[in-house]
C-alpha cells in the first residue's frame, strides 16, 4: 500500500504568475518578447512568434501579426473564437485535478509509486548548487539516451536553470537516491494553467519509477494547494515516441487538440512539412 505522505511537498509555497508576469521573467533571462495587441509574443526560431503562455485563450481581435518581421505566428484560441481556428495545438493534458489520488491511477502505476517509495525521497529543491551538481550528470544521461534536445556545455546548463530559482511560481522537485538527485521535475504555474517544464531522469535509476514519483507528487500538490489550476501541460504530442505517449496516457495526460490559429507566410507550411515533418505536426495538430 502506498503512503499519500511519501509524496507530499509539506514545505512548498508555489505561487501563480500573470502573463504579464511570466513575459517579464522569460524577458529578464535572455528570452525575446513582444508586446502587442494586449498579448506577450515569445520570439524563436528566426522570428515565429507564439505566446509566452501557450495555453493562453487568445481572442480574435488579438490575432494580428505581431511584428513585421514576423514569418510566421500560432496562438490558441477561447471559445469565442473557435471559428477561426485552421490548426489544432496537439498537447499532452491533464484536467482531472479535483479529488486527484491514488485511485485515480491505473494498477500499474500504484505499482510503480511503491517502487518509488521504497526507494526514493521526494522533495523541494530549493538549493541551486545542488541541481547544477547532481542535475548536470542525469541531463547528460538522459540526453544519451534519448537525443532530445540539444545537449548544452555544464555552463549554459547552469545558465538556464538559474532562472528558476528567482520566481515564485517555479518549483524544482528532486527525486533523491540515498541522498543523492536522481532525477527531476521543474514546474510552473500561469494564470489557470501549469506547466511541466522538464522531467529529466538518469538512466541507471529509470527502473526506481522517479518520473512517476515526481509527476504524482506535482499533481497532488496542485489538487489540494492550487484550486484555481484546471489544467496541466506536459509538452506537446510526438507521435514518433509511442512508448513517451503511452506512459503519459497512463498517468492521465490525454492528448487534447486545443483548436488554434496558424499564420505562415506563402511557402512556409509545405517547406516545413516536407522537411521536418513531426515539427509540422505539432505546430498544425496534423500531418
Amino acid at each position: 500500500m502506498v503512503s499519500e505522505k511519501s509524496f507530499e511537498l509539506p514545505d512548498l509555497n508555489l505561487g501563480t504568475a500573470t502573463e504579464a508576469e511570466l513575459a517579464q521573467w522569460l524577458q529578464r533571462h535572455g528570452s525575446k518578447v513582444v508586446f502587442h495587441q494586449g498579448r506577450y509574443w515569445l520570439v524563436s526560431h528566426a522570428h515565429f512568434y507564439q505566446p509566452v503562455h501557450w495555453l493562453a485563450r487568445f481572442k480574435a481581435h488579438e490575432l494580428i501579426k505581431p511584428s513585421a518581421w514576423c514569418w510566421g505566428y500560432r496562438a490558441t484560441l477561447d471559445e469565442g473564437s473557435k471559428e477561426l481556428a485552421n490548426a489544432a495545438l496537439p498537447i499532452h493534458i491533464f484536467d482531472q485535478l479535483s479529488g486527484f489520488g491514488l485511485s485515480m491511477l491505473p494498477g500499474n502505476k500504484r505499482r510503480n509509486l511503491r517502487v518509488c517509495e521504497k526507494n526514493v525521497e521526494i522533495r523541494t529543491v530549493f538549493d541551486l548548487n545542488t541541481l547544477a551538481e547532481q542535475g548536470y550528470p542525469l541531463y547528460h544521461s538522459f540526453f544519451s539516451r534519448t537525443r532530445y534536445g540539444h545537449l548544452r556545455p555544464r555552463t549554459i546548463f547552469e545558465k538556464q536553470i538559474r532562472k528558476y530559482f528567482d520566481a515564485g511560481f517555479t518549483t524544482v522537485l528532486g527525486g533523491f537516491v540515498k541522498g543523492r538527485l536522481g532525477g527531476y521535475l521543474i514546474g510552473m504555474c500561469v494564470e489557470k494553467t501549469a506547466y511541466i517544464n522538464m522531467l529529466i531522469v538518469g538512466t541507471e535509476q529509470l527502473p526506481l519509477q522517479i518520473s512517476t514519483g515526481l509527476k504524482y507528487a506535482f499533481l497532488k500538490y496542485l489538487s489540494e494547494h492550487k484550486p484555481h489550476i484546471t489544467e496541466v501541460a506536459d509538452g506537446l504530442h510526438a507521435l514518433e515516441n509511442p512508448g513517451l505517449c503511452r506512459y503519459k496516457e497512463l498517468l492521465g495526460f490525454r492528448v487534447i487538440p486545443i483548436p488554434c490559429a496558424v499564420w505562415m507566410l506563402p511557402g512556409c507550411k509545405t517547406f516545413i512539412k516536407h522537411r521536418w515533418p513531426h515539427k509540422y505536426y505539432r505546430i498544425m495538430g496534423h500531418y
